[in-house]
């Protein structure tokens, strides 16, 4: 009676003392500074469902990154237009990048709505002011820029 006792002590001891392992840090933000680029941040919220795909973000086509669910990536970007988007879906955002400036886009989901019986829902990029942003960030792992 005494062993099963002594072990169970030991192994909470052993738990407690070693603690959780880490799965990565959270929301760092990019140092910004003279650059010459500009610094977008994607990310996207986590959805509450247990097997959700990750999302390709493009530029005009081209793959810059994967958004998978609670996490971001950062991306550096010349100064003028920029039209992003999600490749699963038609809606993308276009802004205008300004030399040395910070900006957010968060993968955000429409309102679910019934079609012949099937429940559909469009995913999207919206633009989302800096302290909001970083608010919501802190919540969030960063994504390797993973290829699809």
């Amino acid at each position: 009676m005494r062993t099963p006792f002594i072990t169970c002590i030991a192994v909470m001891l052993w738990i407690t003392l070693t603690g959780c392992p880490s799965r990565g840090s959270f929301f760092v933000p990019v140092a910004g500074g003279g650059s010459q680029d500009s610094t977008i941040y994607f990310y996207r919220p986590y959805s509450g469902s247990l097997n959700s795909p990750p999302y390709e973000i493009t530029e005009s086509g081209t793959h810059v990154g994967m958004l998978t669910d609670g996490g971001y990536f950062v991306l550096g970007a010349s100064p003028g237009v920029h039209q992003y988007a999600v490749r699963q879906s038609s809606g993308g955002v276009s802004l205008y990048a300004e030399s040395g400036k910070r900006y957010f886009v968060r993968l955000n989901w429409t309102k679910k709505k019934e079609d012949r019986g099937l429940a559909t829902q469009n995913v999207l990029l919206k633009l989302e002011d800096e302290q909001d942003a970083v608010r919501d960030l802190r919540k969030y792992r960063p994504n390797p820029l993973g290829e699809p």
